[in-house]
């Protein structure tokens, strides 16, 4: 699969013209406001040198709007490679039951490899029983199919070096990820999971740990998948 990036140039005009050309169905939301719908890319014209794109307008729009000011709307979209695509305005005018937006410099391409990991927010917990051992790890980061993190807290009194050893399972551990601006407190119950790796860390004196995800209810997994998607616009946002 592709990697991560960004599509601007000739790529980006070529990105626009295939929604049009498709007809693909594309999700609008309104930062700030609880309103997400679908729509559709009607149109993609150029004024001196700028170009601009026409969306059907969802039903309640108009209102949800009104007062918002200045007006920012957040769009993604699965291409015809199976990435997700997002990118975001500022803006817009009225043209009839239609919305006319500035194209962006780039549209985000977002990777969907189960194995990709992204780094974790700070605060990032995950919360498990092991055999006598109840503990805390901060997550350093995170991907589909496991976690890498930090021993914070244990219940294991007088324990010399690594709390877990390789091959150790885990069962119903709680990952909990913090709120930020545009995502609430969220948390993802992993039934199954096992140590694949431990590492000492010289310098801070502790051990780290590489933990693989083994087996998640669908709709935990599909809250992951939502959160890291979430965790790699944000970090795309920042470069």
């Amino acid at each position: 699969m592709g990697i991560s990036g960004k599509v601007e140039g000739r790529k980006l005009i070529n990105l626009f013209n295939m929604l049009v050309e498709n007809k693909m169905i594309i999700s609008m939301a309104v930062v700030r406001a609880e309103f997400e719908r679908l729509t559709c890319v009607t149109d993609v014209t150029w004024a001196n040198g700028t170009g601009y794109f026409t969306i059907d307008l969802p039903r309640g729009f108009r209102s949800v709007t009104r007062f918002i000011k200045p007006l920012k709307l957040s769009f993604n979209f699965n291409g015809p490679d199976n990435l997700e695509y997002m990118f975001g305005t500022v803006g817009g005018q009225y043209n009839g039951n239609r919305f006319i937006l500035k194209i962006p410099e780039h549209v985000d391409r977002l990777q969907r490899r189960r194995d990709f990991r992204i780094p974790a927010r700070m605060n990032t917990k995950m919360i498990f029983e092991s055999e006598n051992l109840k503990a805390m790890m901060e997550i350093i980061n995170i991907s589909l199919s496991g976690a890498y993190g930090v021993m914070e807290a244990h219940n294991l009194e007088d324990v010399k070096g690594a709390v877990l050893k390789t091959g150790q399972n885990i069962h119903n551990a709680g990952l909990i990820f913090p709120a930020d601006d545009e995502m609430k407190k969220r948390a993802v119950v992993i039934r199954k999971a096992d140590v694949r790796r431990v590492e000492r860390d010289m310098e801070r004196h502790c051990y780290k740990y590489a933990i693989k995800f083994l087996d998640i209810d669908k709709n935990h997994y599909d809250r992951l998948t939502t959160i890291i998607y979430h965790l790699q616009r944000q970090q795309l946002k920042c470069e």
